[in-house]
This record gives structure tokens, C-alpha cells and sequence, in this order.
């Protein structure tokens, strides 16, 4: 495991396994070090979420039940694989 991953288990270990329940274990390291360092200069993160592409509706449906700042993005995986990432911040 090296610094980075180490980094996204520590800002997730509170989530439990929900979360990136969506993503492929081939895919599990690089998204959680993606969002970890987004989410990092955000100030009051909440309502994270993570969605294979395919499920656009369903990412922007739980967007919707957030307030305030929304940041929402994509990461793109080695194996090709493209997820919507994001969360609501700052209240």
C-alpha cells in the first residue's frame, strides 16, 4: 500500500463498505485516492457519492437530496471503466 491509499482508507474509515459498493475491486484503490484527494480541500464534506457511469439518474438523484456546495466528476480507471464521483460541502 503506498502513502496515497494509505490516505484514502484514513479519510474513509468512518464510511464503512457502502460507498464504493458500486465500484469493481479492480477499480476500488484508484477511485478511493481519487475522490480523497478532491474531497481534501473541500471544507464539510457529506452526501459522497459514487456511481458506475451507466447510473448518471441515480448519482444525480442522490446529488439532489444534499445542500448547499455540490461538486460532482468523473474518475477514469485504468481498466477503461469511467465513474461519477462527488459530494455536497460547506454548511
Amino acid at each position: 500500500m503506498d502513502s496515497f491509499e494509505k490516505y484514502a482508507e484514513d479519510v474513509f474509515a468512518g464510511y464503512g463498505d457502502h460507498l464504493f459498493s458500486r465500484v469493481r475491486e479492480r477499480d476500488l484503490s484508484e477511485v478511493k485516492v481519487d475522490v480523497a484527494i478532491y474531497i481534501s480541500f473541500l471544507d464539510r464534506v457529506d452526501n459522497l457519492r459514487v456511481y458506475p457511469l451507466n447510473q448518471k439518474s441515480d448519482f444525480y438523484a442522490q446529488a439532489e437530496r444534499g445542500c448547499c456546495g455540490s461538486w460532482n466528476s468523473q474518475v477514469k480507471c485504468r481498466s477503461g471503466r469511467i465513474y461519477w464521483v462527488g459530494c455536497n460541502y460547506g454548511h
